[in-house]
């Protein structure tokens, strides 16, 4: 899905006054135009200040350079990497995955559990003892239910955290057309 920034370029105040002229596009990590210049989105942030703005729509998982110009016949340019990593929240949604992972272990470590001998079942709860966090099936060699011997478990049940984003590279840098 893509996504949109407003981003902004310093060109400084003896390029004010170039609305209309200064142009933005999207280069892939090749280099390659993944976007067209285009000029009707761009404007001054304020009269006279050569600070431009545009809400620019990125890709899905774009990584590249946003380029500005000036517009003008010597064109000034500026550029700035985009990352959607780190424009995205992606790390930051990773981070919080990785910290419930870990309590997720720790309440298997540090929590409470219970064997059902009718069942064959062994379930494991947080610290508190009220939530479930794995449920267990406990089996036999021969594969019969059974807490009497050496057994197999066979997870039945399982509240651990899973990821929310999959951090992929994309298959390759997507052209202008989309094609």
């Amino acid at each position: 899905m893509h996504s949109e920034f407003l981003k902004t370029v310093n060109f400084g105040s003896t390029k004010s006054g170039l609305t209309g002229s200064v142009g933005v596009r999207l280069l892939n990590t090749r280099g390659a135009c993944t976007s067209m210049r285009t000029t009707t989105t761009v404007y001054e942030t304020f009269p006279n200040s050569g600070i431009y703005a545009s809400l620019i729509r990125f890709p899905e998982k774009f990584r590249g350079v946003i380029m500005w110009d000036t517009g003008e016949d010597s064109p000034k340019y500026a550029s700035e990497e985009y990352n959607y990593t780190e424009n995205n929240g992606v790390i930051l949604d990773n981070m919080k995955l990785l910290f419930d992972q870990i309590s997720f272990l720790r309440g298997l470590q540090a929590g409470r559990w219970s064997l059902d001998k009718q069942t064959s079942e062994m379930t494991f709860y947080d610290e508190g003892g009220t939530n479930i966090l794995l449920k267990y099936i406990m089996k036999d060699e021969r594969g019969n239910p059974s807490i009497d011997s050496v057994f197999d478990r066979i997870i039945t049940f399982s509240n651990a955290p899973v990821p929310l984003t999959e951090i992929t590279e994309p298959d390759s840098d997507p052209d202008p057309d989309g094609e």
